[in-house]
């Protein structure tokens, strides 16, 4: 069938009660313009209005031409954002029979109506104030890392796609190009903006990592009008911001490159040579965003600047504010401040405002037990005592002797335990010196429904563990003893259909086939390595230290984990301190325990036991780590802590999602140092960014480059006995 033109559009809505299927746009009335014409932004794909309906307000998205399998590209989009939390996106339902024009139904999209202008009418405004784009730029990618920290890429980032709210807030809108894993293998609808999108792209480019040259484009391109102004006026076309599809061809001989090279910003060098060497390779020699970002370790351009503070909203639509899209489905979540959803912008050094400083780490609500240095510190750290002489009686002499010699067989009693503990068997324990766990398994229970917890009850009784801890002598670290034996690793297929269901990850079949694994005994780190001790490992190796993120500036938390740091950071600190990564199979055992359990506290989610998005004291605390050890509550069978939230943590196994059917995973002590095809390694136990409770589940298995470093990913270490 023919595909109705923009014209058919414009004249079918203005008739709302009998274009529209959907009751809310059907009662509605399209906004106009002076002349009564309904105000229409038109693009390639599609026609876009504004309804209104009383106080409501929706965007009505009309397709200009049919794409090959559209309904169940936004069904599965949609499911999988009703999974996540992310600000940035809008919300919207997908209607097959939408809107009827030349005697016909056709789909639309029904979206959230967002106030807010275009990327490039934003810099337009703002083309003198660089403090204003560093802002964005360092708002972009938290938003990027967001997108990449989902597995989602939106497919088509360029300024149209772009608005920027009043408060500074940015969304994206139209997702008709986006990814999803459940989208995997499918060609992409559309290639994106030419003069966003790498030359070479083609529809078989379609996966997570989709965004990574147009978000690099546009993040250079912030950063680069900060620093100079004049090449808005000089390369700014209209349907750009300082690239075009012509530089990314030919970039040798590109005049934006050739101004680039003097930018009077370090970092916009660097990162214009590393996007000219990406425009003469391929789409698959792209690195992901954060890494190029991260890697540079790209110095403030201007570490003076202001805060600016942004327009308040117009009171009513203005001509120069672009409007957007909205929805009648259930409202999103209150807007997280900037702080709490997106990755800090390291490069440029801003002063925030004094009511948006994140509190001290001291505010954080943290049970006393879940700071024993504290409590040490405060105990060390008392006045001199005031002596007053007083006269003693006889009475008080023979009890003080008496107290005296009772303190030195306390001591002398001590003294011999400490030894004769030290020296037993059990301090180095073996397979043999362990009861038989096998036994002692708790049935696996079958998931109900679609329950994210399987349908397990949380009557769980800890499993206690042989007495058994060290310190390494290295970087004084407690490690926690795991006797040898057997234990289940994965989920069940019945749990992982029904979590795909619910969910709509694909990735969460890699936890299947669920089987038994047989491992030795070994130690591993009770909690993730710190800041204070991998600044050691650096002082003392001369390794590169990390660039410390905005919500621990300079390292000053030294309790919290390290972060920023590579699979391959990693390994180096490891060969220091005399140790090695944990095995995923080792990490698995340490966070559930023998019994199957769902996360290390239980099978119910629970999200006081934990640090992420949805902690109650998340927000008091604000964007970024907490300090190791700070949820007891949320130890796992054998007192291991941090194994779900605050850091994701690297193992020593390259992913394969096949890895737990091949015949490697059923022997003692796998793991899977076959590179073969892959290029990722294994991550586990989600972190702060997280905000469901299936990446935080003990059995789920994620995957990043080794030399990918980010914000909420950082490691601890296991050694064998």
């Amino acid at each position: 069938m023919s595909w109705p033109s923009p014209d058919a559009y414009h004249e079918a809505v203005q008739n709302p009660q009998t274009c529209f299927f959907d009751p809310n746009l059907k009662t509605g009335m399209v906004t106009t313009d002076h002349l009564g014409l309904p105000i229409v932004r038109s693009g390639n794909f599609a026609s876009v209005y504004e309804i209104r309906n009383g106080a409501q307000r929706w965007g009505v998205r009309c397709f200009l031409r049919q794409v090959s399998g559209q309904q169940q590209r936004y069904v599965s989009v949609s499911q999988h954002l009703g999974g996540v939390l992310l600000p940035c996106l809008i919300a919207f339902e997908y209607h097959e029979q939408g809107i009827r024009t030349q005697g016909q139904p056709y789909p639309i999209i029904k979206m959230e109506w967002v106030e807010g202008k275009l990327l490039t009418a934003f810099i337009d405004d703002q083309i003198q104030n660089p403090g204003a784009l560093l802002q964005l730029a360092a708002r972009w990618r938290g938003i990027v890392n967001s997108l990449h920290g989902n597995r989602l890429a939106h497919g088509d980032l360029q300024h149209g796609n772009v608005l920027v709210t009043a408060q500074g807030e940015i969304k994206l809108v139209d997702y008709d190009a986006m990814f999803v894993p459940a989208l995997s293998g499918k060609p992409s609808p559309e290639l994106g903006h030419r003069n966003y999108q790498h030359p070479q792209r083609t529809a078989g480019d379609f996966d997570h990592r989709l965004d990574n040259f147009a978000a690099i484009v546009i993040y250079l391109s912030l950063r680069a009008l900060a620093a100079d102004a004049s090449l808005w006026q000089q390369f700014y076309t209209g349907e750009n911001l300082i690239f075009s599809s012509a530089d990314y061809k030919a970039p040798m001989q590109s005049a934006v490159f050739r101004r680039l090279q003097s930018s009077s910003d370090l970092g916009v060098r660097a990162l214009a040579a590393e996007l000219k060497q990406f425009c003469l390779g391929t789409m698959a020699q792209i690195q992901d965003f954060e890494s190029i970002v991260h890697a540079l370790q790209i110095p403030s351009a201007s570490p003076q600047l202001p805060v600016i503070a942004l327009p308040s909203p117009p009171s009513s639509p203005q001509p120069q504010s672009q409007s957007w899209w909205n929805t009648t489905s259930p409202a999103l979540p209150p807007t997280i401040p900037l702080s709490s959803t997106s990755t800090p912008h390291v490069a440029a050094v801003l002063t925030p405002p004094s009511n948006t400083l994140p509190p001290s780490p001291a505010t954080i609500n943290i049970p006393i037990q879940a700071a024993p240095q504290a409590v040490l510190a405060l105990s060390q750290t008392t006045s001199a005592p005031t002596v007053t002489k007083q006269k003693h009686s006889n009475t008080s002499r023979y009890v003080k002797v008496v107290g005296s010699i009772c303190t030195c067989i306390v001591i002398l009693a001590g003294i011999t335990w400490w030894f004769l503990w030290n020296n037993l068997p059990t301090n180095t324990p073996s397979s043999s010196s362990v009861p038989a766990i096998g036994n002692t398994e708790r049935p696996i229970v079958n998931p109900a429904g679609s329950d994210p917890n399987g349908g397990k009850s949380d009557s769980v009784k800890p499993y206690v563990a042989p007495p058994g801890f060290k310190k390494n002598a290295k970087d004084d670290a407690d490690m926690v003893f795991i006797p040898a034996g057997e234990f289940t690793m994965g989920s069940p297929s019945s749990e992982i259909n029904a979590l795909v269901k619910q969910y709509n990850l694909e990735e969460i079949r890699a936890e299947g086939p669920q089987h038994k694994v047989i491992l030795d005994g070994y130690y591993i780190y009770k909690t993730p390595v710190t800041v204070a001790q991998y600044l050691k490992f650096c002082d003392e190796t001369g390794h590169a230290k990390p660039p410390a993120p905005t919500f621990n500036p300079n390292w000053e938390m030294r309790d919290h984990p390290i972060v920023n740091v590579s699979y391959n950071d990693a390994l180096a600190y490891c060969e220091w301190a005399g140790v090695k990564l944990p095995t995923e199979a080792q990490w698995e055992k340490a966070a559930r325990g023998i019994d199957a359990r769902t996360y290390p506290w239980g099978n119910e989610f629970d999200k006081t036991k934990l640090w992420c998005l949805e902690s109650p004291a998340f927000v008091v605390y604000s964007s970024g780590t907490a300090p190791v050890g700070s949820f007891p509550n949320g130890a796992s069978p054998f007192g291991v802590l941090d194994m779900a939230g605050n850091v994701g943590q690297w193992c020593s196994d390259w992913y394969d999602k096949d890895f737990s059917s091949s015949r490697l995973s059923k022997e003692r002590n796998p793991e899977n140092q076959s590179v073969g095809e892959m290029k990722y390694r294994v991550l586990r136990g989600g972190s702060w960014r997280g905000n469901g409770p299936v990446c935080f589940r003990s059995a789920y298995r994620d995957d990043f480059g080794p030399n990918s470093a980010y914000q909420d990913v950082g490691f601890r270490c296991a050694s064998g006995l």
